[in-house]
């Protein structure tokens, strides 16, 4: 879908849902698959603090200059550094995220690992987030 495209029936649609869910003192939580960096300026006019975006794939720096404290940011912790990374690539990559959004990324499996491999990449991630 282009950006054009998304912005005229895709976010307004979704936009007017999250809106009445925020009226009704929900909060939204949008999981945004795939690369969306390009949508990231159209995505950004909600209330602050009233929703949860977790991005499959976004430039996350981009995500905290265009978003900034708009919505809390989750997820952008890919499943390949979870499979075939180093207990430091996944430190690595939860230091840049809690740097970023003053938080420890958390990530929510989205398919299933290796057992083993799953194990040392949890571990890690609690480790981090619990210290």
């Amino acid at each position: 879908m282009s950006i054009k495209q998304y912005k005229t029936f895709y976010w307004p649609t979704l936009r007017n849902v999250m809106m009445r869910l925020i009226e009704e003192g929900l909060i939204p939580v949008l999981l945004f698959q795939g690369e969306n960096t390009s949508r990231l300026e159209g995505i950004k006019d909600i209330p602050k603090g009233k929703a949860i975006y977790y991005f499959d794939k976004v430039d996350i720096h981009k995500a905290k200059e265009i978003l900034g404290n708009t919505v809390c940011f989750k997820g952008n912790v890919p499943i390949s550094l979870l499979i075939t990374g180093t207990s430091d690539d996944v430190k690595e990559t939860q230091t840049i995220l809690g740097k970023l959004f003053s938080m420890r990324a958390t990530y929510h499996g989205k398919c299933f690992l290796p057992a083993i491999q799953y194990c040392q990449s949890v571990c890690q991630c609690t480790r981090l987030s619990i210290s």
